[in-house]
């Protein structure tokens, strides 16, 4: 996990990113605290990348992906941000030679395993749940099991919304190309499982669906790519979530954008894990406000019942019916207060403090990216949580004059004693 910051006003945008990964091992979970998430997407240019999520795709590190986007942009320029991040995910998806149709391949055969594991400990699990409450289960009745857990994880996928970053037709020519690999490994996994035709062909069409619907698996990147195009004068950023490619079609999809200007003069974003900076915003814990609005509802409803209920049917005849109705008006209550809340935290929080950054000069952006990233530290390191947040914190501030400028960098060797460093870096200047 991480914690990222992205600051922006009308002068500068200022990036802060933590070091810690995590890596799952056989043994259990190893926190790192040395990794690069921030990066220069441009040499010559004022734009910067930061990820978060994954630290490699495909197999390959992305700060060799982006090292390796930033040797061929070269001196390139673009009129506006949106291009060169729009670019940069086109740039992955045409580079063949570093996924090839093999890698691709052996991506897929791997997750079709994995998503068919999860199905079969699903199904088993609901085996083993019958066979406690009413013994030995039939033949029939697994039948009935599998073909339900099936049904129910279709029609979940079905329910979410298809990325349009995904062609037209791209589930038919997926199950021609790999139907068949598809159906050898679901004998490999079921086993002796009974699954019906129909429901075959409904897993082979629910792995389709894993790839072109918008829900992203827990080894999926986030790229945040902030600074300016050529002709803007003021910072903006757009953040992406990429998740794979099969049939050199890429899973992506575009999470937020953040600009500033002559109306909006200053934004705040945080990434990953940001519930401390969102608490600092808005003045109170995001949890601790969705628990109290839960149990504020659950009140009311217990109240009405409390009410109603001991008043007798001849005093009042349409109870039920009156009881249904104020059942009904609950959400509504529920919403109002929220909103009212949240215009309390906008007025006395969230504003006041974007009207300060958008007076903040370089320095003191730089200094309050890097102190909420610290403050999300502080809280893992003073918790019982484990510290997935931590480390030396990198700290860039982009301006449209000064361009890229680092104000906090680790280096894993000493600058001073590798001055061809410093001499590779602007080979052709």
């Amino acid at each position: 996990m991480t914690a990222e910051i992205a600051i922006l006003n009308k002068s500068a945008v200022a990036l802060a990113a933590d070091s810690a990964v995590t890596v799952s091992t056989g043994a259990g979970q190893k926190i790192y605290n040395t990794v690069n998430k921030l990066f220069t997407l441009s040499k010559y240019r004022p734009i910067g990348i930061m990820i978060h999520g994954s630290a490699d795709f495909m197999g390959i590190p992305w700060e060799s992906l982006i090292k390796e986007y930033r040797r061929q942009l070269a001196k390139t320029e673009c009129d506006t941000l949106r291009q060169y991040a729009e670019g940069f995910i086109q740039w992955i998806q045409n580079s063949n030679p570093l996924f090839p149709q093999a890698l691709q391949q052996q991506v897929l055969l791997g997750g079709v395993r994995g998503d068919f594991q999860g199905l079969k400990n699903d199904i088993e699990r609901r085996v083993a749940d019958s066979i406690k409450k009413t013994g030995p289960v039939s033949e029939p009745e697994v039948k009935q099991i599998v073909r339900g857990v099936i049904s129910e994880h279709c029609k979940a996928w079905r329910s979410i919304k298809r990325l349009p970053s995904v062609a037209a037709g791209f589930e038919a020519e997926f199950l021609a190309r790999h139907g068949a690999q598809i159906d050898q490994i679901r004998q490999e996994v079921f086993e002796s499982l009974p699954i019906e035709p129909t429901e075959q062909k409904s897993l082979r069409e629910l792995l389709a669906d894993f790839f072109c619907r918008d829900r992203f698996s827990n080894g999926a990147s986030g790229l945040i790519i902030a600074g300016f195009g050529a002709k803007q004068i003021f910072p903006s950023l757009v953040h992406f979530t990429i998740d794979g490619m099969i049939d050199n079609s890429l899973k992506w999809k575009e999470v937020e954008s953040a600009e500033t200007g002559h109306a909006n003069t200053a934004t705040i974003v945080p990434f990953a894990q940001r519930e401390m900076v969102d608490t600092f915003l808005s003045g109170v814990d995001p949890r601790y406000l969705s628990t109290m609005l839960g149990a504020l509802g659950a009140l009311f409803q217990s109240s009405v019942d409390k009410v109603l209920e001991p008043i007798p049917e001849t005093a009042l005849p349409n109870k039920a019916e009156l009881k249904t109705e104020l059942s009904q008006k609950i959400p509504g209550l529920l919403t109002s207060f929220g909103e009212k809340l949240a215009k309390y935290s906008h007025e006395r929080h969230i504003q006041p403090i974007l009207d300060a950054v958008s007076a903040l000069p370089k320095d003191e952006l730089a200094a309050m990216a890097e102190s909420l990233v610290n403050l999300t530290s502080f809280k893992r390191r003073i918790s019982t949580d484990a510290e997935t947040v931590g480390g030396h914190i990198d700290v860039a501030v982009i301006s449209k004059g000064d361009g890229f400028i680092w104000i906090k960098r680790k280096h894993y060797f000493d600058i001073g004693r590798n001055p061809q460093f410093m001499a590779n870096y602007y080979p052709e200047t």
